[in-house]
């Protein structure tokens, strides 16, 4: 806002406007001269949203936090959104869409760069127009890839697959036990049904690792053990070097890929 006299923030207010209000009490104290140029617009329908998106010149992608749903509606209607990408993945999503389009004009890496580029993009009419034309062509890539389908179809395959397999092996001890009359084959089931105890076991554990304990309903992954989960993005770490070179919080930790929840 400093850089361009022009330029306006449009914001939408939360229902109960206690974000709201604590963000306008945090603008005050840290630029009191430009936060007269922040607007605020209450909720609206989906359609008026999509509009105040079009006519947007450019969308300013929240640091750490990361766009969500707005950032799919943003390349849908082709309207530029400028990203500096966090360290961890609820900030990079963003950054993962660009990738999958190949375009890298609104990726920064600083934020010297994020408010060079976001006054540029509002200043510049044909580089805009550039940039609309530019999301819109590749858009397709990111909506209509179904490499994703086929990931997740794989995944539930072969999960219905073990699942099929250890109730056969049930079923064959059960069989074996019921059936046994010396000393060996009761050693030979008792075995086996050990075994299946322990597979059961260790699906029951994956499950509790994979399920959030805060949303209960999504997966949540160890953000640095890379190709746990079927459908990955490009946000990820791509090797073990990317991994291991990316800031660390103090303790192995577990990320919900959707609500974001840290156990």
């Amino acid at each position: 806002l400093r850089k361009d006299p022009k330029a306006r923030i449009v914001m939408i207010r939360d229902k109960f406007s206690k974000w709201k209000d604590l963000l306008v009490t945090r603008f005050e104290k840290s630029f009191p001269d430009v936060v007269d140029r922040i607007h605020w617009l209450r909720g609206m329908s989906t359609g008026d949203f999509l509009n105040l998106i079009h006519v947007s010149d450019a969308m300013l992608d929240p640091m750490h936090f990361g766009g969500g749903n707005t950032s799919y509606q943003s390349m849908a209607i082709g309207t530029p959104v400028v990203t500096l990408p966090a360290k961890y993945m609820r900030g990079r999503g963003m950054l993962a869409d660009y990738k999958k389009m190949g375009i890298l004009d609104c990726i920064v890496s600083s934020i010297d760069e994020y408010i060079d580029l976001a006054c540029r993009i509002g200043a510049d009419e044909n580089f805009r127009d550039q940039l609309r034309l530019k999301i819109l062509s590749k858009s397709h890539l990111v909506f209509e890839d179904m490499n994703t389908v086929r990931e997740l179809e794989t995944f539930f395959e072969s999960a219905l697959q073990l699942i099929e397999s250890q109730k056969k092996t049930s079923q064959t001890l059960t069989s074996q036990t019921s059936s046994a009359s010396n000393k060996d084959d009761r050693m030979d089931a008792s075995f086996n049904t050990t075994e299946s105890e322990d597979h059961a076991k260790i699906l029951n554990s994956a499950m509790q690792n994979y399920t959030c304990p805060a949303c209960g309903y999504h997966i949540a992954v160890q953000f640095y053990d890379g190709g746990l989960l079927p459908l990955t993005t490009l946000a990820w770490p791509q090797s073990c070097e990317e991994a291991q070179a990316m800031e660390r919080l103090p303790h192995d930790f577990m990320r919900c890929v959707d609500c974001g929840h840290i156990s």
